[in-house]
């Protein structure tokens, strides 16, 4: 088959790369308006710090400058630490020897003669249990016992173990003041039973008091969104924040661990919904500053986060820890790495990318022609105008998938989110084996070139060129993928795995059973399985099942998959390059593919196929780099390049090395 007559075929992927850069042009000028970057202190830790260090929450506030503090609702035992009242329950008060009516069930929260704080009244402290336990269960009750003398009483029909783990409600004077010095304020309100969602509007109401409030974070124990779990509710939740004028918090965890109910309120409100990030405080106290820094950093930087939640270290007053100045470390990590990025005010996704119907057509033509060109390639009776038909019909599918009518919040129908997401698998499948099949006849050229230098230069081109088509590909691909709720990390995009592993393995099989060693491959198939081989079998087994594992688009720093010593190079990696090239790409797939044809060259047949099994990993891969929707597109592009640029030095450096071994051991070879 003459390259001349798929040269229309070539055009119709040229004309999908050049509409893929229309629709990556509008992602890259939204990511661009997202880049505002708040920083927000949490409140309690704030002032369990500077309670520790004997000095006014205020003076710590100015220490740190957050852009916002965070507010969390106030349990009982919280109250009690700002000395506002004190709570037992029924037990506890016997055993003390008081006497009263007292219900061994029940709570009783006692504000003692003369100690009323100025922070909260009885009267202000009743509205709040009553709103938290319900009115119903909270009166104010009396006792003859002297002890209790002009004491205030409230009796909380509910035992102990219930009430001490609910939040009762936000510290309003540290709100006040905090509004005072400039701050943003967030809050983070639990989710409690109320009857309608008339008293989650009263809730809402009560929280502003007055405030002007940058947003809402949910919390609380329950770790659910105000609302759930009736869908219903938390849809009129939703539109109470947009009719408030809040920003919604979206923290960034596991799908196992998320919060429930909180995907329901992203979807209804995506332009005004902020990705939220926060190091747990026991994985916090493990880490050193500049760790914990860097975290924050490409939190903001690699992941479209624009809220960072920090809680200062704890007080530690044993220096050789290493921790004495670790929060001004901190803090001034941060700041000076994210100097262009840190704001008063995190952005939203204010604006939507939303790919057309002649878009989606357009694009389609890519995946399409690459399929036109492997059955044209490996069934040459296929026809220019069979292979034309083909993509024209896969285009206007595309098409007429991007004409439904939106049905959800984020204005995409479900059949076209899920046609979309088939169509950039396919094609990221399709272009990527082209990439590889294409330079077959290139790859076994060099190996006959009249040096192995001569070889491994070779190599090199036909490498290159296929990166450059499988890059296009992984271009075309994600181009599809434009859609808030991935940049949210709200949905991922799913058939990864499928593509890292499936389409390898399918070029694997193509060059096994389709070149000049397809009768060596049909004799070891028919031969009886050894030992050594089985070992060798198993050993690639666990490699595969391992590399299909890590496989995906869900960074290990967030599922925690990846190993401490392999965090530790990413930190590096990241400080001294600013984007980190994947592993798997430039350590392995790329070499491979530069050292292929010298496997060729010295007749080595096996290592040819896993050579290039692993190779092609790298090329297929490319898009596992930009399936990762919530990377900002420069970033991932800039990944892309340096794990080329960095492949190709370390293949050239083991090719080297293995012609250097070979000619050492071997004087005869060629």
């Amino acid at each position: 088959m003459s390259r001349q007559n798929n040269r229309a075929l070539w055009v119709l992927l040229l004309v999908a790369l050049f509409v893929a850069c229309i629709f990556h042009w509008q992602r890259d000028s939204q990511e661009q308006s997202h880049k505002n970057t708040e920083l927000v202190m949490d409140f309690s830790s704030l002032v369990e710090l500077a309670r520790a260090q004997g000095e006014p929450w205020q003076a710590e506030l100015k220490t740190f400058s957050p852009n916002g503090l965070a507010f969390v609702e106030m349990r009982l035992d919280d109250l009690e630490s700002w000395g506002i009242c004190n709570s037992y329950s029924g037990v506890q008060l016997r055993a003390a020897g008081y006497r009263g009516d007292f219900d061994p069930q029940h709570t009783y929260v006692l504000i003692w003669p003369g100690a009323e704080s100025k922070l909260m009244s009885a009267a202000q402290l009743q509205t709040a249990l009553s709103g938290t336990f319900g009115s119903d269960k909270v009166r104010k009750v009396s006792w003859e016992d002297p002890r209790f003398a002009g004491a205030t009483i409230f009796d909380i029909s509910l035992p102990s173990r219930s009430t001490s783990s609910v939040g009762v409600c936000l510290p309003e004077w540290g709100m006040i003041e905090a509004d005072k010095l400039g701050q943003k304020l967030w809050v983070r309100p639990e989710n409690k039973a109320r009857p309608d969602i008339a008293g989650i509007g009263r809730y809402f109401d009560s929280l502003q008091r007055g405030h002007k409030l940058e947003g809402i974070i949910f919390g609380g124990t329950a770790n659910e969104a105000v609302g759930y779990p009736d869908e219903d509710v938390l849809k009129s939740t939703a539109g109470l924040i947009r009719q408030h004028g809040w920003k919604l918090g979206f923290i960034e965890l596991p799908k196992a661990t998320q919060q429930k109910g909180i995907e329901t309120l992203v979807r209804e409100l995506p332009t005004d919904t902020v990705r939220v990030f926060a190091v747990p405080p026991a994985q916090q106290s493990t880490l050193k500053p500049d760790r914990v820094g860097e975290m924050y950093s490409l939190a903001a930087r690699e992941r479209n986060l624009t809220l960072l939640y920090v809680r200062p270290y704890p007080y530690d007053p044993s220096p050789d820890k290493g921790f004495e100045n670790a929060n001004t470390d901190l803090l001034a990590f941060i700041r000076a790495d994210l100097a262009d990025r840190l704001k008063p005010v995190a952005a939203p996704f204010s604006a939507e990318v939303k790919v057309p119907f002649w878009g989606a057509a357009l694009l389609t033509l890519g995946g399409a022609a690459a399929f036109a060109i492997l059955l044209r390639t490996f069934r040459p009776k296929t026809t220019l105008t069979q292979a034309l038909l083909v993509c024209l019909t896969a285009a206007l599918a595309s098409g007429l998938a991007a004409l439904l009518p939106g049905s959800t919040p984020m204005g995409v129908h479900r059949i076209t989110h899920q046609w979309f997401s088939l169509v950039a698998l396919g094609s990221a499948f399709c272009i990527s084996t082209l990439a590889v099949v294409s330079q077959f006849g290139r790859l076994r050229a060099a190996a006959d070139a009249p040096t192995p230098q001569a070889t491994l230069w070779h190599s090199t081109r036909a490498w290159l060129l296929m990166s450059v088509i499988s890059l296009s590909g992984a271009w075309i691909a994600s181009a599809f993928l434009q859609e808030t709720s991935y940049k949210l990390g709200l949905d991922v995009f799913r058939g990864v795995k499928l593509l890292t592993v499936g389409a390898p393995l399918f070029i694997t099989a193509l060059w096994a059973w389709n070149g000049q060693d397809r009768d060596y491959w049909r004799n070891l198939v028919a031969s009886p399985l050894r030992l050594g081989q089985l070992l060798v079998l198993g050993a690639l087994g666990l490699v595969g099942i391992f590399y299909t594992l890590r496989t995906g688009n869900m960074g290990g720093e967030i599922s925690g998959d990846a190993l401490d010593v392999e965090k530790q190079i990413r930190m590096i990696l990241d400080q001294q390059l600013g984007v980190r090239p994947r592993f798997k790409e430039f350590l392995l797939a790329h070499p491979a593919m530069l050292l292929m044809p010298l496997m060729i060259r010295w007749r080595w047949p096996a290592a040819t196929a896993v050579l290039l099994l692993a190779g092609s990993t790298g090329q297929a891969g490319l898009l596992d780099t930009f399936a990762h929707i919530h990377t900002p597109l420069r970033v991932s592009l800039i990944r892309c390049v340096m794990g080329v640029v960095l492949g190709g030095v370390l293949g050239w450096f083991y090719g080297l090395v293995l012609i250097w071994f070979r000619g050492k051991f071997n004087r005869s070879a060629p």
